[in-house]
């Protein structure tokens, strides 16, 4: 099998950087790491490529793929999140002021569904 050149990855890298740009936004934090790990699942997915289609389509394949699991993860923190802080207005003894705060930071996080674009 073919393996992913240095030349390639150089070309790569500006698409997936764009794709990630405009799925996720400039503006999260996590544009560059998610960046990153697309290229080493492609380099990963590279070696087990048959080149029946193009590698771009690959390229796509990948990128995609890194998407659905960064919302996936972005899902499950804030799950965590909201179970933490569920189970402190339930376990502790809070005043209304922290029962009120707790409950804002908890609709903040509710609100903010939309996939980290900004």
């Amino acid at each position: 099998m073919k393996q992913l050149t240095v030349d390639q990855v150089r070309e790569f890298m500006p698409i997936v950087k764009k794709r990630v740009i405009s799925l996720i936004g400039k503006g999260t934090p996590d544009w560059e790491d998610l960046t990153q790990d697309i290229m080493l699942s492609m380099v990963k997915a590279i070696k087990t490529f048959r080149h029946d289609s193009d590698v771009k389509t690959l390229l796509y394949i990948v990128t995609m793929r890194g998407y659905y699991e960064y919302l996936r993860r972005k899902y499950r923190e804030r799950k965590r999140r909201i179970l933490r802080i569920d189970l402190i207005l339930d376990k502790c003894k809070l005043t209304n002021e922290q029962k009120n705060l707790l409950t804002s930071m908890k609709k903040t996080i509710l609100n903010s569904s939309n996939g980290g674009k900004k």
